[in-house]
């Protein structure tokens, strides 16, 4: 079924300091609002905004206030916040939120919708361009989480502002919103990243805070980031360099441009993560023609993904390829051609390592109507994959017809018309 090759290279350990200064793909393209609304009477409320089926409405404890001031107040989402009343929400109150004094914003910091007990407040001045609120969970100090606050610049951005005063207006009945000139843009500094380099390659490697908790190793929640080294951005998307946590008893591996490498620790606070380069001496299993290729499910360009064995009453060309690479052109002529004249033949281009998004821009050229999917290297692993390009031709069944064979061969291993 299988001829066995084996290649060799050595693995490197190390520790990676991560630290926060490290941004996400979205995070300068983020446009959350965070909505102010009028507070009246200290009578704070939540509604389906902050995720509540039934609006809850809260007395707040407020510090001395002028008389001449004009005070609302907005909720951050914090996920360390579990309290069921709560819901992962904190509150702030805001005093001079809309005239033109300097706000003053009162953070409540200690969960209990007190605002006297939670030190000092922060001043947004007019003319400074930020204001960061770093929160920290009341039961584990060691977990915190900062957050950028900004004005919207709405400058020739009317058509927007409008849009955005009406659908807060007609969506929040019982709050009386103060309009988006009055609200905040918010940020959230949920990764954390560093650099790991060895005498082989590196990489930037980072952590995702997804829940905003301030703990990092949340499984099935929090996301591992990976990106070319010097990357102003870790990408956020599962499958485009982004992985899930996994399970604790279960092995982490990540996979960047042809290498896997396995993290043997990660602190849960997102300061530290302990990366290992796994070697080079993968074995290559090499189909056997005859035999049956393995079921593989593969994900394609659109992010859906599709199963080999659904194909397995027809014959399917599966072309590997890694960019850079020469024949690129040349391919795609080979591939409109058996498209044209073999219309009943699968055809798969597959790429692997690279920018994940270059297979997004091939997917969408003119005459590209075939399947365009990801590899990894488990699925190169399982079908034998020891080079690139390489294509594997195979007829119902999944049975292989022939083992490493370009696009221009194909055609004379079909039957003909």
């Amino acid at each position: 079924m299988y001829a066995l090759m084996a290649k060799n290279a050595t693995g490197q350990h190390l520790s990676v300091s991560l630290n926060t200064s490290i941004k996400n793909d979205i995070f300068e393209k983020s446009l959350n609002p965070l909505p102010v609304f009028k507070l009246s009477n200290s009578e704070m409320e939540m509604t389906e905004a902050e995720g509540r089926k039934e609006p809850v409405k809260f007395k707040a404890v407020l510090p001395a206030i002028p008389a001449a001031s004009d005070t609302s107040y907005f909720f951050l989402y914090f996920g360390a916040n579990i309290h069921k009343n709560h819901g992962g929400y904190i509150a702030v109150v805001v005093i001079n939120s809309c005239n033109r004094k300097d706000p003053i914003l009162y953070v409540d910091r200690n969960l209990n919708y007190n605002f006297t007990d939670d030190g000092e407040p922060l001043l947004f001045k007019r003319g400074d361009a930020e204001l960061v609120i770093n929160l920290v969970n009341p039961s584990d100090s060691l977990a915190n989480l900062s957050y950028r606050i900004t004005r919207f610049n709405l400058v020739g951005k009317d058509h927007y502002r409008d849009m955005m005063d009406e659908f807060y207006r007609m969506q929040e009945k019982s709050r009386v919103f103060r309009g988006l000139r009055c609200s905040f843009r918010e940020q959230r500094y949920n990764c954390k990243g560093g650099t790991y380099y060895s005498s082989l390659d590196s990489i930037t490697i980072g952590l995702m805070d997804v829940n905003c908790n301030g703990v990092f190793t949340d499984a099935g929640v929090d996301k591992i980031l990976v990106a070319d080294a010097g990357a102003p951005f870790l990408p956020t998307e599962t499958g485009f360099g982004a992985s899930l946590m996994p399970e604790k008893k279960a092995e982490v591996l990540v996979e960047f441009k042809n290498t896997q490498y396995r993290i043997t620790k990660i602190d849960p606070y997102g300061n530290s993560i302990e990366v290992e380069r796994i070697p080079d001496e993968l074995i290559t299993l090499k189909l056997a023609e005859g035999s049956k290729a393995p079921k593989i499910i593969f994900t394609k360009a659109s992010g859906r993904k599709f199963k080999l064995n659904r194909y397995r009453r027809q014959s399917v060309y599966l072309y590997f390829v890694r960019f850079p690479y020469e024949n690129f052109t040349e391919d795609t002529t080979a591939f409109v051609a058996l498209r044209k004249k073999y219309p009943k033949l699968k055809l798969v281009w597959i790429h692997y390592g690279g920018n994940p998004k270059s297979l997004q821009i091939i997917a969408g050229l003119p005459n590209v109507d075939w399947y365009c999917a990801y590899s990894n290297r488990n699925i190169n692993k399982l079908v034998g994959i020891g080079h690139f390009p390489m294509g594997i031709l195979l007829e119902k069944k999944r049975k292989v017809k022939k083992f490493d064979i370009s696009p221009q061969e194909v055609e004379k291993y079909l039957p003909q018309n």
